[in-house]
C-alpha cells in the first residue's frame, strides 16, 4: 500500500482466472479486498486483508469489529481463503487474538498457518494469517522466497479429480 504502512501480496497460478469483486478499507490502514478464482474444475473465494501495525491508527479492536462484519457478509457455502497480515500475534496469548481467534471459530474457517511469519534478531512472530473453510487446505512458510521482512506462505488447496 505505501512505504509507510505496508501491504498484503498475492500471487496466482497462472492458468486460473481472477476477478476483482469488492474492495472495502478504513483509509488506508485496513483493507479487505475480495476475488474470485477459478480454474477448469472449482471457484474459490479469496481474500486480501491488510491492517497497519500503527496501533495508533489502527487500534486492534477498530480492526476486529472492522473483520467481524466483513465475515458476517460471508457465505459459508463458498470455498473461502482470507489471507493476509492482521499484524496480531496469532502466538501470543491477548485478548485481542482471542477475540480474532472467536470469530475465526464462529464463522466455521480455521487458521491454518502453525509457523512464525515474521522473525527478526529479537522477535517470532505469527502476524499473517491463512484462514479457510476448505478442507486439508495447507500452508507453510517458504524461506526460499523472501521478498520482504516476512516469509511467504505457500498454500496447498486440494482440487478434486473426477473418478
Amino acid at each position: 500500500i505505501s512505504r509507510h504502512t505496508g501491504g498484503v501480496c498475492l500471487y496466482i497460478k497462472y492458468n486460473w482466472q481472477a476477478k476483482i469483486t469488492e474492495c472495502t478499507s478504513i483509509g488506508i490502514m485496513i483493507w479487505w479486498l475480495n476475488l474470485e478464482i477459478k480454474n477448469m474444475k472449482r471457484k474459490y473465494k479469496l481474500v486480501g486483508v491488510y491492517r497497519s501495525p500503527d496501533k495508533q491508527k489502527t487500534p486492534e479492536p477498530v480492526f476486529i469489529d472492522f473483520l467481524d462484519v466483513e465475515m458476517d457478509k460471508i457465505d459459508k457455502h463458498d470455498n473461502y481463503l482470507i489471507m493476509g497480515d492482521l499484524n496480531i500475534d496469532w502466538l501470543e496469548n491477548s485478548a485481542h487474538k482471542y477475540k480474532l481467534q472467536e470469530i475465526i471459530n464462529d464463522n466455521f474457517f480455521k487458521q491454518i498457518v502453525t509457523q512464525p511469519t515474521r522473525i527478526t534478531s529479537t522477535t517470532s512472530t505469527l502476524i499473517d494469517y491463512v484462514v479457510s473453510n476448505i478442507e486439508d487446505t495447507t500452508a507453510t512458510t517458504n524461506i526460499k522466497l523472501k521478498i520482504s521482512d516476512h516469509e511467504s506462505i505457500e498454500i496447498l488447496i486440494p482440487v478434486p479429480h473426477k473418478i
